[in-house]
């Protein structure tokens, strides 16, 4: 079983240890509870989203995480796991751009920038104003 969320952090707890539980993390604790801190319930909820944090996970038999700037985050833990997502570039292949559109894919949360993306692509389409941006 995998699970990316802060509920299934504790879920080994109330199950049956026949089996092996794996929590995999894509992303820093920190964006679980530091978005939106303006009002006084979020900034409640934040605080318990923090402190669940920074105490599960430790009925999992493995905790698989995305790089090693997060080890810190659960160093707490024993039995972690770094398996990284790769970026794979090939010099020798270069786009020959005659399409003129750029794809961006990926969900729409803070972490992801495409907030940054609109933003410098107005810059973008200034200069080349026959490109197109598909989200």
């Amino acid at each position: 079983m995998v699970i990316d969320n802060i509920s299934g952090l504790y879920l080994p707890n109330f199950l049956n240890k026949k089996f092996k539980y794996v929590y995999e993390r894509h992303n820093s604790k920190s964006v679980n509870y530091t978005q939106n801190t303006q009002s006084f319930k979020t900034k409640f909820i934040n605080r318990a989203k923090k402190a669940l944090l920074d105490k599960g996970g430790q009925a999992y038999d493995k905790v698989v995480l995305l790089s090693d700037d997060h080890v810190e985050e659960w160093r707490y833990l024993k039995h972690i796991e770094i398996i990284s997502n790769p970026l794979i570039f090939y010099r020798d292949q270069v786009a020959a751009l005659e399409n003129k559109r750029e794809l961006a894919v990926g969900r729409h949360t803070h972490q992801k920038g495409l907030d940054d993306l609109i933003k410098s692509w107005a810059e973008v389409v200034k200069v080349h104003k026959d490109w197109v941006l598909d989200i």
